[in-house]
């Protein structure tokens, strides 16, 4: 408040300084003006020593003019301080205003506590329960563990997975039982997992030769190529299972 009272009082001065410039320019202009109409005046009289034009009159004039073109300066000048005086005064105004505007919505959007709000209401005191829930709402803000009933973690149910993944997966794992379980449940034997693997892929890649063989009799797809383009054949000669090969070609890979 009291830099915005100091730069009030500056302008003041500034804006009485400009008019009082003005006004002075105005005063000279018009001295110049009188002495320029005297200087005129004097061009068409005669002289009484040799009936030509008093020497005053040309020097009259051109005095009067140049003091007219000094008050007119002057007269411009205190204009432009006057001017930048209330451009200024403007623009700091605007920037007061502003500064006001954004401290107003500060202070109504600062969120209030409950017992804030509770002091603003002096004129209404509360009573004593109303006053025990309102220490109760500020208690609950206070973040605490979660106890063992309320925590969010929880074991989860393990995810179902259907027969033909259980099957790939025993393949994989050379689990013969499961697959002959699961071959004579009627699952698909050529199903395939990720990356288009089947169960023969998986058991050729591992030489598990046990599943290959009941994979092969359950009449396994010996030429099915997963998503790289490779056949079980390919997959168990590219790591040297010679025994699978041999098993494959003969069932025609």
């Amino acid at each position: 408040m009291a830099t915005t009272t100091t730069d009030s009082e500056r302008f003041k001065t500034l804006l009485a300084f400009g008019k009082f410039f003005s006004f002075i320019g105005w005063v000279v202009v018009i001295i110049g003006v009188i002495v320029s109409f005297v200087g005129v005046s004097q061009l068409g009289q005669r002289s009484g020593f040799g009936g030509g034009t008093s020497p005053l009159g040309p020097a009259g004039l051109v005095a009067g003019l140049l003091v007219a073109v000094y008050g007119l300066i002057l007269v411009a000048s205190g204009q432009g301080i006057s001017c930048f005086v209330s451009i200024e005064n403007n623009t700091h105004a605007t920037m007061v205003a502003q500064q006001a505007i954004l401290s107003l919505i500060r202070g109504q959007t600062q969120p209030s506590t409950p017992t804030q709000n509770l002091q603003a209401k002096v004129e209404k005191p509360l009573a004593k329960d109303e006053v025990d829930k309102v220490s109760k709402a500020e208690e609950s803000t206070i973040i605490s563990p979660p106890s063992a009933e309320e925590s969010p973690i929880s074991e989860e149910a393990p995810l179902a997975i259907s027969d033909e993944e259980r099957l790939i997966t025993a393949a994989k794992e050379g689990d013969v039982q499961t697959v002959k379980a699961l071959l004579d449940a009627g699952i698909d034997v050529n199903a395939k997992g990720n990356a288009g693997m089947t169960a023969l892929m998986h058991a050729s890649r591992n030489n598990h030769i046990d599943c290959v063989k009941i994979l092969i009799s359950a009449r396994a797809d010996v030429r099915i190529k997963n998503e790289l383009g490779r056949t079980a054949l390919k997959i168990a000669e590219g790591n040297g299972y010679h025994e699978i090969v041999k098993l494959l070609k003969e069932a025609g890979a």
